[in-house]
């Protein structure tokens, strides 16, 4: 197995943090400031070993289909149905050629935590949805284009039900 040059250029680029810099003090990543911290969070918690730093990334995986099972199951109610787009996105992600660990993983971790928000509390948590993709957002500035589509959803809703204050 082998390791990407993204990911090796990130690993790099966050282990400056252990030595008290700045994201981007010392060198340059098209990436958000967060992903290093990131980075140089799972790397301490695997004890710098890149099996283990896989491993955990798959377990990023393993989160992010639960959460599409979650969000399948409340708009469905029916387990096979729910089943099916998780089972789904694991296949996709499970080939050999498939690298866990770019900051595209995270970002839909956090993107399927904010719609799993907004479909189980109706906006009811909308600063918390808010929140989430602001980090997003600092993770990968490319999350945009989600994001996007994401305020669309927020804002047809409202204004289809004639919430003009939730606006």
């Amino acid at each position: 197995e082998q390791i990407t040059w993204d990911t090796a250029s990130y690993l790099v680029a966050s282990q400056e943090i252990g030595l008290g810099f700045i994201p981007f003090e010392t060198s340059w990543e098209s990436k958000g400031p967060l992903l290093f911290y990131i980075y140089y969070f799972l790397n301490l918690l695997t004890f710098k070993s890149y099996v283990f730093f896989r491993i955990v990334n798959d377990l990023i995986i393993l989160l992010i289909s639960l959460m599409i099972f979650k969000i399948s199951f409340l708009k469905t109610k029916k387990f096979i149905l729910s089943f099916s787009p998780a089972l789904l996105y694991t296949i996709l992600v499970s080939k050999e050629w498939y690298v866990s660990e770019f900051s595209e993983i995270y970002c839909i971790l956090i993107l399927s935590i904010a719609i799993y928000y907004k479909e189980k509390n109706n906006f009811n948590s909308v600063k918390l949805i808010g929140f989430l993709l602001s980090l997003n957002s600092l993770i990968n500035q490319g999350s945009i284009l989600f994001i996007i589509p994401f305020l669309i959803w927020i804002f047809s809703n409202d204004f289809s039900q004639k919430k003009y204050r939730n606006t």
